[in-house]
């Protein structure tokens, strides 16, 4: 993480928290949603807990490996 977000329910900035997450903490992605404004946001967990949710593709860094959409 490129700095300290709050991981959401959805993929949208107004939508509810779920948890938080640290900069320079991993998050592992598990798929994209481009939503109705043409964001990207992934959905996965923070690295070592069981926080799940929502975070803003421009708050990620260091990409490896293939993404699939999530299937909302």
């Amino acid at each position: 993480m490129t700095k300290t977000v709050w991981l959401k329910q959805g993929p949208y900035a107004n939508c509810d928290d779920s948890g938080h997450i640290f900069k320079g903490k991993k998050f592992y992605i598990w798929c994209f949603v481009n939503n109705t404004h043409g964001n990207v946001w992934y959905f996965g967990r923070e690295a070592g807990t069981d926080e799940k949710g929502y975070v803003y593709a421009g708050n990620t860094s260091n990409l490896s490996g293939s993404l699939n959409e999530c299937p909302i």
